[in-house]
């Protein structure tokens, strides 16, 4: 409320400041433009996801209304599921569709009418540790339990409507992670941050994800882009640790960066003390409420800039070597994961 009675120029009050703001919205686009170049965004990396069945055209009026900041998509994996998971087909047919969407989505036009940068997994709230699967028998089995399940899945818990898929949400997971690693693109996957009651919070241990990380197969790991998302919050250092470990797995700073505030300045310090800075990625996870994406990045330079400063001050780096970092952080390591020409 204090930040934005600032960019509004109105009295530091909840009542002054919707007043401002819904005065503002009446021009609703110009509003949500006004945000991004306020904080000079330049680039976004858009999920599409969560869209509410907007879908295409709902997408496309966002980007068009940020302009002349970039938007460059992402694709869910279980955007791509739900296309298929109700229908009455063979397990044959469903993967022959599944492969043919992930083609479409990651080297055509299958993400709403665009390309995709990458993808995202949700899968980890919902089963936790995730081993990839590429037998296709046990997603077999699964698809058939799935397809007599449908008129009980109302009624189970949480945990065993979860089980009912779980391989075969680990092989579709697997044949994704495949076909971004055959194309050198990161698979972005959901950890920490709760939303409860509908996962289950144990299952989000940023530890759960090494399985992924390493994706071995015949004895060997084969590491293929992985970024897990939300900072693991709150299980920050668990996250960063992970990062630090696998030269494949980066450390991203999302929902923390837009939701924490002042404590925000010790996170970034504690995510520096382990992350190489060419590996940490600026991020809000901002929707739906536009002051979101604008918040996180006012607060993100912020409390960036005071950590770095500790670290001029500590000798561990220069004042053109901390400028430096902050380019990385803020847009530098984005483009070169994602491959993005600057």
């Amino acid at each position: 409320m204090k930040e934005l009675a600032q960019f509004l120029g109105c009295e530091a009050t909840l009542g002054a400041v919707i007043e401002a703001r819904n005065d503002r919205g009446n021009n609703y686009w110009a509003y949500v433009n006004s945000l991004f170049r306020d904080v000079n965004y330049e680039n976004i990396m858009l999920e599409t996801g969560y869209h509410e069945d907007r879908g295409g055209e709902a997408i496309a009026r966002f980007e068009e209304a940020i302009l002349p900041c970039r938007s460059n998509r992402i694709s869910r994996i279980e955007e791509i599921q739900r296309e298929f998971f109700h229908l009455d087909i063979s397990f044959d047919e469903f993967e022959q569709r599944y492969i043919k969407r992930l083609h479409e989505t990651l080297d055509g036009n299958g993400n709403f009418g665009k390309k995709s940068y990458g993808m995202k997994s949700y899968l980890l709230p919902f089963i936790g540790l995730i081993r990839p699967l590429h037998d296709r028998d046990p997603a077999r089995v699964s698809w058939e339990a799935l397809r007599s399940s449908f008129n009980k899945l109302p009624d189970m818990d949480r945990e065993s409507a979860a089980e009912i898929t779980k391989d075969l949400r680990r092989y579709t997971f697997t044949l994704a992670l495949e076909e971004c690693l055959k194309r050198d693109m990161p698979m972005q996957i959901h950890a920490g941050d709760g939303e409860a009651p509908d996962v289950v919070l144990r299952n989000q241990d940023p530890f759960y994800l090494e399985e992924a990380v390493r994706f071995d197969r015949d004895n060997m790991m084969r590491m293929p882009k992985i970024i897990p998302l939300h900072a693991g919050y709150p299980s920050v250092g668990k996250a960063a640790w992970l990062s630090h470990l696998y030269p494949n797995c980066y450390f991203e700073l999302s929902i923390m960066t837009s939701h924490v505030h002042q404590n925000l300045y010790q996170r970034y310090m504690q995510v520096m003390e382990v992350v190489p800075l060419s590996k940490i990625l600026f991020a809000s996870d901002a929707y739906h409420i536009p002051e979101l994406y604008w918040l996180a990045g006012r607060w993100g330079k912020r409390y960036l800039a005071k950590a770095l400063t500790d670290y001029v001050i500590g000798g561990s780096l220069s004042v053109e070597e901390a400028i430096e970092a902050a380019r990385m952080i803020l847009y530098k390591n984005n483009r070169k994961v994602y491959g993005l020409e600057n």
